[in-house]
């Protein structure tokens, strides 16, 4: 059933999924990544860091890559239901400033992914951790509470 707007109700239940399936991700990447490199913060007490600093090299890299992966699919399948729900047209100014934190996110982390062979592998995970972190923290409650509740409101 279609709300006063046009909008469907089936788009804030999509989006809604879409914002569960991001807060899982988030807390599973976190999670992984302090599994792989719970010295990130403290590089010295690593009993990897002379040993198997190449392993750490590699499992930073196939972090980064699924990072990637999740973003730019999560980011497109936002992207796509706010233009399927209309959203784009009846709240042009708040979808520019969600796309805009969709950019400032994939530009940081494409930063950490250029840096990654000549930073310190444990700062660029902690790099890592502290962007999935402040990503989730801060553009769930800013942008992704917004829209949902637009969505709530125009269906």
């Amino acid at each position: 059933m279609d709300g006063p707007h046009g909008i469907e109700r089936s788009h804030w239940s999509a989006y809604s999924a879409l914002l569960d399936e991001e807060a899982l991700e988030c807390i599973r990447f976190s999670a992984w990544l302090v599994s792989i490199c719970p010295f990130h913060e403290r590089p010295l007490e690593c009993p990897r860091r002379a040993r198997s600093a190449h392993l750490c090299a590699h499992a930073l890299a196939d972090a980064l890559a699924c990072v990637v992966g999740f973003c730019t699919d999560h980011f497109a399948a936002e992207e796509a239901l706010m233009t399927r729900a209309g959203l784009r047209q009846l709240e042009p100014e708040r979808c520019e400033r969600h796309l805009e934190a969709h950019a400032q996110v994939s530009a940081r982390l494409h930063e950490i992914v250029a840096a990654a062979d000549r930073v310190p592998t444990h700062e660029s995970f902690g790099a890592l951790v502290q962007l999935i972190g402040r990503f989730w923290a801060e553009h769930a409650w800013d942008h992704d509470r917004e829209l949902l509740e637009a969505l709530r409101r125009l269906g």
